[in-house]
């Protein structure tokens, strides 16, 4: 998809989600082995200023479930959703466009644990102690262990391969 392309989808899927924004600029995040594009989206108008847009390059993935491909972009929400709704901190979808291939997402930044550390060698003060961010990162873990398989959930089920 070229600049322009990406340009004019986030463009229409914004306004669809908050008809009273629209985008200053954007920037591609650093890609990976995914199949989803990241977009940081810099906003104006009401509601937050800064926005992830995922973009699925393809929401046909090899996860199963009980033998049935379940699509990415699906596998996504639904997992995020049910985080979401026990507590973990997750980033929060703001709008869904999967019939677009994408999905509006809380930005929760960029900066890395290693930053944190750098800082602290440098000798400025970061807002938060590495001890307060590993403990963050633990209880969110410790969370996440603590919820019940009931059966129901696709992420318990989840895998990479189709089950024999």
């Amino acid at each position: 998809m070229s600049p322009v392309e990406v340009s004019l989808l986030l463009s229409s899927v914004v306004k669809r989600w908050n008809p009273d924004a629209r985008i200053l600029d954007f920037c591609a995040l650093t890609p990976d082995a995914s199949l989803r594009r990241y977009y940081r989206l810099l906003l104006d108008g009401p509601g937050p200023h800064t926005a992830v847009a995922m973009v699925f390059d393809s929401v046909k993935c090899p996860e199963y479930d009980v033998g049935l491909a379940v699509p990415s972009d699906e596998s996504y929400v639904e997992l995020s959703s049910f985080l979401f709704a026990r507590g973990v901190r997750v980033p929060e979808l703001y709008f869904d466009a999967r019939e677009d291939a994408v999905l509006i997402i809380e930005d929760v930044g960029s900066r890395h644990l290693i930053d944190v550390f750098s800082e602290r060698d440098s000798g400025e003060r970061p807002e938060q102690s590495v001890e307060a961010l590993y403990r963050q990162a633990i209880e969110q873990i410790a969370l996440i262990q603590r919820i019940v398989d009931d059966g129901s959930f696709f992420a318990f089920k989840r895998a990479f391969w189709e089950k024999p």
